[in-house]
């Protein structure tokens, strides 16, 4: 595991599979821009009923800053289990790019298999999509014996640790935010205030931070 804030592996990966990474990416973004529902088939299916609009919202930003990680000269560590979902579906949409690519590379399995083990704090969150561990995320006891964190739907945007803060749009802190800066004035809907969130990334130093 590297330390954030140190230089990004790119030696990890074939270049190819890196440009795959972020169109995939890309694509996933741009599909949550256009609608929201086509997210769900990136969740863990048995959750479903939970992932209402409000809820994909926070799980598009969970993509968007990713995306932003992804692209920065910079390691930046998933800040929540949001974050590994969305980077564990940008990895499958890049293996499909890979694969819709006839002229390219084959897919370098191993290498992705070393990148997500740096990238990700975990794979715990990979029992979410297995059937026969449903459950796993709402008994405590098997939680702390195992030390299983934020497993549940209800914790997937909590950080993990309060020096990798998650984006305030994510943490569900949007109310606070829009009093502070209201850009939109006073009466302006949500999805205004989504609007603003959507062209406002503009760095992870103020990105989370309560002033």
């Amino acid at each position: 595991m590297i330390t954030a804030g140190e230089e990004y592996p790119t030696s990890i990966m074939p270049e190819s599979h890196w440009e795959a990474l972020l169109s995939g990416c890309e694509i996933l973004v741009d599909e949550g821009f256009m609608d929201l529902d086509i997210l769900k088939d990136r969740l863990p299916s048995r959750y479903e009923h939970l992932y209402d609009e409000a809820f994909l919202r926070r799980f598009h930003l969970c993509l968007v800053m990713v995306h932003y990680k992804l692209k920065s000269p910079r390691w930046y560590r998933l800040a929540c289990v949001g974050e590994e979902l969305a980077l564990d579906a940008a990895i499958d949409q890049a293996k499909s790019v890979l694969e819709t690519n006839e002229d390219g590379p084959p897919i370098d399995e191993e290498a992705f298999r070393n990148f997500e083990q740096l990238a990700f704090k975990d794979l715990d969150f990979e029992w979410l999509f297995k059937q026969e561990m449903d459950g796993i995320e709402s008994d405590p006891d098997l939680a702390n014996q195992m030390r299983i964190v934020h497993l549940h739907p209800t914790e997937w945007f909590l950080p993990f640790d309060q020096n990798e803060p998650v984006h305030p749009f994510i943490a569900g802190r949007y109310e606070s935010r829009r009093r502070r800066h209201t850009p939109w004035g006073s009466d302006s809907s949500a999805a205004e205030g989504w609007d603003f969130c959507r062209f406002s990334l503009t760095g992870l130093e103020a990105v989370g931070h309560e002033e």
